[in-house]
């Protein structure tokens, strides 16, 4: 086989083209330079590319305000925090997964409050959420079944704007 199309094989794997090949053998690269070539372009393309890349990332989001320095939750500090706190079931279930990169579930789901522990006596018996970023992160449970207690920040007064809860916990175990 000819080594000049034996190199056009090799070469076009890296978008490198006959004429290329043809112009840097006339300008007395051996196969051996070119290669050396080749990867010095790679490695200067990936170094550049990844120093650019932090550049596109998101912003990060704030810890939850309910977390401690170790990353567990201060239910204590929670109760403080929220301006309402209610049990019930978690129902109407509706997943917006992402994949690569994000891998995080946007759901949305409707929260129909049983009882109210803080600042009872509010008129909305359904509450409906959405995951999101930066809020309302913590995902929905694969198993939704049983009691939840949310803790929630002030509910707005127009019913068309979003809920935003701190954190919601079990109450008790899934239904048999």
């Amino acid at each position: 086989m000819d080594s000049d199309l034996v190199l056009a094989r090799y070469y076009k794997g890296f978008g490198i083209d006959a004429g290329t090949i043809a112009a840097a053998q006339l300008c007395w690269l051996s196969a051996a330079r070119l290669t050396r070539y080749v990867y010095r372009v790679l490695l200067i393309s990936l170094v550049f590319g990844a120093l650019h890349a932090p550049v596109l990332a998101t912003q990060p989001c704030l810890p939850s305000p309910c977390s401690t320095v170790g990353g567990t939750v201060d239910l204590a500090k929670c109760r403080k925090l929220a301006d309402w706190i209610a049990t019930g079931t978690i129902t109407r279930v509706v997943h917006h997964e992402e994949g690569y990169p994000v891998f995080k579930d946007f759901a949305e789901f409707t929260f129909t409050i049983k009882t109210w522990e803080k600042n009872a006596g509010k008129s909305r018996r359904e509450l409906r959420f959405q995951v999101g970023w930066c809020d309302n992160t913590q995902p929905v449970p694969k198993d939704t079944s049983g009691t939840f207690r949310f803790f929630g920040l002030a509910l707005p007064k127009d019913p068309s704007l979003a809920n935003q809860y701190l954190y919601f916990e079990p109450v008790q175990g899934p239904r048999q």
